[in-house]
């Protein structure tokens, strides 16, 4: 079991990983066939252009470790070049809407547009992402993004604009024998599967369907058929990654969740519970003790925030953190406002906006499914809880190039509050990402 780049995840199994292989080792290795080829193919140089991608994608990995800390540490020298830093990746989400009601989903806890992002914003937003040289987009955010019927065609154009990571989470129900051809056949990077579950009853208990049942055999039979496909076109892209949620349910089924899918996708994962409004109690009377041993050794009171490892350890933390996402990424919202991280799932932080919407009502699109969750309409049955996000910060109401944003006042001051250990953010200081706690 190794230790995966988020704190408390673990690495479990998987085909390229039992090869020894990381997903960077994999892209290096296998540039040369890469869907952006043909862009670097057309600059003027010297160099191979798998070479130069390799060597781009390799600098993007280190920078996505290195550029916060780098830039938090130094972030008061006055000969610090900011300029010098752009975004290592943009989070674009092409569809809000979701097919599934998990029961600890943060639609339980805020009202959330049932809509796409349409191709003429995404098109636009990855042409500024490719004219300020972001290396990666991640194509989703709170919903399904393969509801957005042109997610192939926003993949492709991506690759061709020399984007050189494209990435995807998917819960995997819509992925059709079509749908698989048209995600490889774009020349999509990484596919990220998520699956709560290693048995049939936690996974519907775990994933329940809003339009219609969800079947567990259903989706695993997705999830393998897409590998067999990968294969039957001998391409090497995308990297498959599953992962699976710790919860009560899950931390039992490990072992079977691993046997599930260790020899059809490249890399099996379990990530830590994040609590998102629908709390979920994670502690066994066993478990509590353990929590009171430590918290006591420690001096530390009973508020305490605490993660338990895969391993069954039980963590507690001693303090926060400066987050990294204000250092490293963009997020762009189906409609076009950006908000501060990926945490934000209410948009409640917005600092900027890339597209002209409803200024004066920033919940406009949200009336509609609150009318049908107060009606009890069928697919909004689960979201009884619901209720209007809060907007904790709004920036100036203009339309604005996401190199402005990056630049501007709103973000600048969330990096500030972090980067000097005084960040009196609302929406950060309730944070449960576990990255922004130093773990004992």
């Amino acid at each position: 079991m190794n230790e995966s780049v988020l704190r408390g995840s673990s690495i479990l199994a998987g085909i390229q990983v039992s090869r020894g292989k990381n997903r960077q080792d994999h892209y290096i290795e296998n540039s040369v066939s890469n869907a952006c080829l043909d862009y670097y193919d057309s600059k003027e140089n010297n160099e191979p252009p798998e070479k130069i991608l390799g060597e781009r994608f390799l600098k993007y990995r280190k920078l996505w470790i290195n550029q916060p800390d780098e830039w938090i540490v130094n972030f008061n020298d006055p000969d610090l070049v900011k300029d010098e830093y752009k975004p290592l990746c943009l989070d674009l989400e092409l569809a809000a809407i979701c097919d599934l009601a998990c029961p600890y989903c943060f639609r339980q806890t805020y009202v959330t547009p049932d809509k796409v992002m349409s191709k003429k914003l995404a098109f636009e937003l990855i042409d500024q992402a490719s004219d300020m040289e972001i290396p990666s987009i991640k194509f989703n955010w709170r919903g399904e993004p393969l509801l957005n019927p042109h997610i192939h065609e926003i993949i492709a154009y991506a690759k061709k604009k020399g984007i050189i990571d494209t990435i995807i989470n998917t819960n995997a129900t819509q992925l059709t024998r079509e749908m698989s051809i048209k995600l490889i056949d774009a020349g999509l990077d990484h596919i990220i599967y998520s699956f709560d579950g290693g048995s049939k009853k936690t996974y519907e208990k775990n994933r329940i369907g809003r339009f219609k049942q969800n079947h567990f055999e259903d989706v695993y039979k997705n999830i393998r058929r897409f590998n067999d496909i990968k294969n039957e076109k001998n391409s090497a892209f995308p990297w498959s990654k599953i992962q699976m949620i710790l919860t009560p349910d899950t931390y039992s089924e490990q072992e079977e969740f691993i046997e599930l899918f260790k020899d059809c996708v490249d890399e099996v994962v379990v990530n830590q519970y994040s609590e998102r409004g629908q709390e979920i109690k994670q502690l066994s009377k066993i478990d509590i003790e353990k929590f009171e041993k430590k918290i006591k050794r420690y001096g530390m009171p009973h508020d305490t925030p605490f993660m338990k490892l895969s391993s069954g350890d039980i963590m507690i933390s001693k303090k926060r953190l400066p987050c990294k996402q204000p250092f490293q990424r963009m997020l762009v919202t189906y409609d076009g406002r950006v908000s501060m991280c990926c945490y934000d799932w209410g948009s409640m932080y917005t600092i900027g906006f890339v597209s002209e919407i409803d200024f004066d009502d920033l919940n406009y699109d949200k009336y509609r499914v609150k009318d049908l969750i107060e009606k009890d309409a069928k697919a909004f049955k689960d979201m009884k809880r619901a209720e209007m996000p809060p907007q904790f910060y709004t920036a100036p109401k203009r339309k604005q190039k996401l190199s402005e944003i990056w630049q501007d006042f709103s973000l600048s001051h969330v990096r500030n509050e972090h980067a000097n250990g005084t960040c009196d953010i609302n929406i950060c200081k309730q944070c449960t990402f576990k990255d922004t706690y130093d773990w004992i």
